[in-house]
């Protein structure tokens, strides 16, 4: 029964999934009270497909059954739940049930079933092939082709400027929210997968693609995690090839600077250069901005404008076991500055769902880093190494920035992990027993 026909295949539907997930835009779909965009709309059709063939659905309703870290979830979920009827706010537990939960045990189930792990990284790297490509046009446009899918109405956030710089935004809210998505599929592009080894060359073009979107996406912390990523791919790179690959990195640095010297008075130039100290600057509170003569205002008060925020865990006003729903208009004046937007995912979570939920969230994403870490330990493999330096930088990321509704990324890869993980924890159990026979 399991094979019963349908019409339309489940490995199809697992394909528009991920395109649903890593292309499209989430102001593109229908809203009847809740908003029903590509990626929800998939799943919906997905689980009428299981649940429609009994054999489906007994394998989907095990694999959440079975899923090992499921107290964790459903205590998130319940913080989520109870905050949403007692504000009113629906959105607080429908969003992450919706686009983070069970997006997670439809992946878990899919990779399973009907789709394979390399296959799922194509079609994400496909799919991040041509975002880049429209991200270099949309830069020399001033335009950009998701402009045109808002059906949604008030989901598209515009053209976005900073200092008179137009940043590209993508499929994104914002331009930072860009920056998410390429800062997780870039690891992704150095996988090799015929020898099963990373490479940060692997895809030099991808990576020079990459590279250019971050940069014209004008985010510093996009920029800085980009710097962090590829040096801690760098030195996970196969034994053999570190040493070409630094010897790689040393002459490209060398003919940059070259090109630096010779061309640095150009306004090009010296926009690259004022990126790369203001994202320096910014995660390390150096001066390099001023030594080179850039205006450093706009670091400063965003450095003194994040550096507010954490005092919010604080306020009196704030009930610490009660949020106030992740619709909540936050605003509060603290030294001067005007608090509205919260750069800051763990306080924006701190104010929507309080303490037992932001406490629940990193118990459940700490949980599948350890799952990752503790497979490492035992099997050396290149692509869950990839997903865990991608998960923990992203997490490193939200000290500065907010989610900007990329978690679904996240849980998608977290799905990734699990399935390798449950593979080599299964095939371990096999083998004791056959050691046993």
């Amino acid at each position: 029964m399991k094979n019963k026909k349908l019409f339309i295949s489940m490995h199809t539907l697992g394909i528009w999934l991920i395109f649903g997930v890593f292309f499209m835009p989430d102001y593109f779909g229908i809203k009847i009270g809740f908003a029903l965009h590509t990626q929800r709309l998939v799943l919906i059709l997905i689980w009428f497909c299981i649940f429609r063939n009994r054999s489906r659905k007994i394998d989907f309703l095990y694999t959440i059954r079975a899923f090992p870290h499921n107290r964790l979830i459903f205590a998130y979920l319940a913080v989520c739940l109870y905050t949403a009827v007692l504000r009113g706010d629906v959105g607080t537990f429908l969003y992450p049930l919706f686009d983070n939960i069970l997006l997670f045990y439809t992946m878990v189930y899919l990779l399973k079933n009907d789709i394979t792990l390399p296959e799922m990284i194509d079609y994400i790297i496909k799919f991040a092939w041509i975002l880049c490509i429209l991200g270099i046009f949309e830069y020399i446009f001033k335009f950009s082709v998701f402009a045109k899918m808002e059906v949604i109405p008030g989901m598209y956030s515009g053209m976005a400027y900073r200092d008179g710089v137009f940043r590209i935004t993508g499929p994104a809210h914002h331009p930072i929210g860009y920056g998410l998505f390429l800062l997780i599929v870039f690891p992704l592009s150095c996988w090799d997968r015929s020898k099963q080894e990373i490479n940060l060359f692997h895809k030099p073009l991808f990576l020079i693609l990459i590279g250019i979107n971050i940069y014209l996406t004008g985010s510093r912390s996009s920029l800085g995690l980009f710097g962090l990523e590829a040096v801690v791919l760098l030195l996970a790179s196969a034994k053999e090839r570190v040493r070409l690959n630094f010897l790689i990195v040393g002459y490209t640095t060398i003919v940059f600077l070259g090109i630096s010297l010779l061309l640095y008075q150009t306004a090009s130039m010296q926009a690259i250069w004022s990126a790369i100290t203001k994202s320096i600057d910014g995660a390390f509170g150096t001066s390099f901005t001023e030594l080179l003569g850039f205006d450093k205002s706009a670091v400063m008060d965003s450095t003194l404008y994040r550096k507010e925020l954490p005092k919010i865990f604080t306020l009196g006003w704030l009930n610490p076991l009660l949020g106030r729903g992740s619709s909540y208009n936050f605003s509060w004046v603290s030294n001067g500055y005007w608090i509205q937007s919260i750069d800051n995912f763990y306080v924006k979570q701190y104010i929507a769902i309080a303490y037992p939920g932001l406490i629940t969230f990193v118990l459940m994403s700490a949980a599948f880093l350890w799952d990752m870490l503790r497979s490492l330990v035992r099997y050396s493999d290149s692509l869950l190494k990839i997903i865990l330096i991608i998960c923990a930088c992203y997490f490193i990321n939200l000290w500065w920035v907010d989610s900007l509704g990329t978690l679904d990324y996240v849980f998608s890869l977290f799905a990734a992990a699990f399935v390798k993980c449950q593979y080599y924890r299964n095939h371990a159990l096999k083998y004791k027993e056959e050691i046993r026979l």
